[in-house]
C-alpha cells in the first residue's frame, strides 16, 4: 500500500512541476505595471505631451529592468526631439548592449539634433566600446539559422524553383530552434539580442517562414505566449509572431487588418490569407473597405486583452499619430515594432476609416 502512495505522490509532484515549467497563464505584476506605464507614455505621445511621455517611460524602466528594445528606441527618439540628448545617449547605450549599432540610425530625422550634439559624437563609438549582454554563442547560432532560411529565398523565382529545398531547410531550422529553446530558453532580446540595424529579433524569420507555402511545420503559439507571459517577448511582438507563425495575420490580434479589403482600394475582396475571392463594390465604404462584424471585433478585443494589449480604437489612434507625425516611431500596430517606417497612404486611409467606424 505504501508503494502505491509513494507512486501517487511522485506523480503529483511531477505533474505540478511540469505545469509550472511548461505553461505560464498570466503576466507578473511588475510586467503588468510596465505595460500600463508604456501605454500611458504612448498616449502622451499621441497627445504630443513629450515630457510626460519621457517621465512615464523612465518610471516604467525603473519598475521593470528588462525593458524592451522598442520602448528604449522610442524613448531615445522622443528625448532627441525634446533636446534631452543625455537621455537619448543613455537609451542608445542600452540598445547597444543588445547588439544594435547606433550608427545605423543616423538617417532617422528624429535623431538629427542628437547626432549634431556632443552626445552624438560620443555615441558614434558606442558599438565598439559597449560590452554586449546577450549570449554570443546562442546569437551566432540563431544568425546562422537565419542565413540558411534566407539563402534560397533570395534567389530569383525561389519558391517556384526551390520550394522543396526551402521546406526542407525550414523543417531543419525548426528542429534546431526547438532544441535551443528547450536547452537555452526562448531567444529573447536578453538572450540573443536584436539586429544590428534595428530592433528585430534574429529568430523572427525562422518562426514566421516555417509557415510556408507547403504548410506549417510547427505551431509556436503556446511557446510564444509563454515567452510573452514570462517577459521574454514584448506583447506586441508576441501577437505578430503568433499571427505570422500560424498564418492568421490580421485575424487574431492585429487592429491593422480588421476590415476586409485591399490596401490599394481596388475593391477586391480578400480572405484572411490575402487570397482574392471576388470583385465586388456592394459591401464597401467610401474608402473601399467593408466594416467588420461586431462579433469578430469583440473576439479580437478579447484576444488583445489576453496579451495586455491596448484596445483596437486606441491602437489605431497610435497608428494614425505615427503615420502622420513621426513615422519613425514604433507604436500602434503589432508589426510596427519590426520596421521603422510604414507610410503607405492607402494604409493611413484604411486606419482612419476603421477608427471612424469604431467611434460611431
Amino acid at each position: 500500500m505504501s508503494k502505491y502512495i509513494l507512486v501517487l505522490f511522485l506523480l503529483i509532484i511531477f505533474s505540478s512541476t511540469n505545469a509550472q515549467t511548461i505553461e505560464i497563464k498570466e503576466f507578473n505584476k511588475d510586467l503588468v505595471r510596465y505595460y500600463d506605464l508604456i501605454d500611458k507614455a504612448e498616449q502622451s505621445l499621441v497627445n504630443e505631451n513629450y515630457n510626460s511621455a519621457l517621465n512615464l517611460y523612465d518610471k516604467a524602466f525603473r519598475i521593470y529592468k528588462n525593458s524592451f528594445a522598442a520602448d528604449l528606441y522610442n524613448s531615445a527618439l522622443i528625448a532627441s526631439i525634446s533636446g534631452k540628448y543625455n537621455k537619448t545617449y543613455k537609451y542608445l547605450a542600452e540598445l547597444s548592449k543588445l547588439g544594435l549599432d547606433p550608427n545605423s540610425l543616423k538617417e532617422l530625422k528624429m535623431l538629427n539634433g542628437f547626432w549634431n550634439s556632443s552626445y552624438g559624437k560620443k555615441a558614434e563609438v558606442l558599438d565598439s566600446l559597449t560590452p554586449k549582454t546577450y549570449d554570443v554563442e546562442y546569437r551566432n547560432t540563431i544568425l546562422e539559422l537565419e542565413e540558411k532560411d534566407q539563402h534560397f529565398r533570395r534567389m530569383k523565382n525561389s519558391y517556384k524553383l526551390y520550394m522543396d529545398t526551402i521546406n526542407s531547410i525550414d523543417k531543419e531550422n525548426v528542429d534546431v530552434l526547438l532544441n535551443l529553446i528547450k536547452t537555452k530558453g526562448f531567444p529573447s532580446e536578453r538572450l540573443t539580442g536584436v539586429s544590428r540595424n534595428g530592433i528585430k529579433l534574429p529568430a523572427l524569420v525562422i518562426i514566421i517562414h516555417q509557415n510556408n507555402r507547403k504548410g506549417r511545420v510547427y505551431n509556436f503559439s503556446e511557446i510564444i505566449k509563454n515567452a510573452a507571459f514570462s517577459g521574454d517577448l514584448r506583447n506586441t511582438t508576441a501577437s505578430y509572431y503568433i499571427e505570422g507563425a500560424t498564418g492568421t495575420r490580421g485575424g487574431i490580434y492585429n487592429p491593422f487588418s480588421l476590415i476586409r479589403g485591399s490596401y490599394d482600394s481596388s475593391f477586391i475582396v480578400l480572405d484572411k490569407m490575402g487570397n482574392q475571392i471576388k470583385k465586388d463594390t456592394t459591401f464597401y465604404t467610401k474608402w473601399g473597405y467593408s466594416k467588420i462584424e461586431d462579433s469578430i471585433l469583440k473576439k479580437n478585443e478579447l484576444n488583445r486583452s489576453s496579451l495586455h494589449l491596448e484596445n483596437t480604437q486606441l491602437a489605431l489612434k497610435k497608428d494614425i499619430f505615427r503615420m502622420t507625425k513621426y513615422p519613425e516611431l514604433v507604436i500602434g500596430s503589432p508589426d510596427s515594432g519590426l520596421t521603422f517606417r510604414r507610410t503607405k497612404y492607402s494604409e493611413f486611409l484604411y486606419m482612419k476609416e476603421h477608427l471612424s467606424y469604431l467611434e460611431e
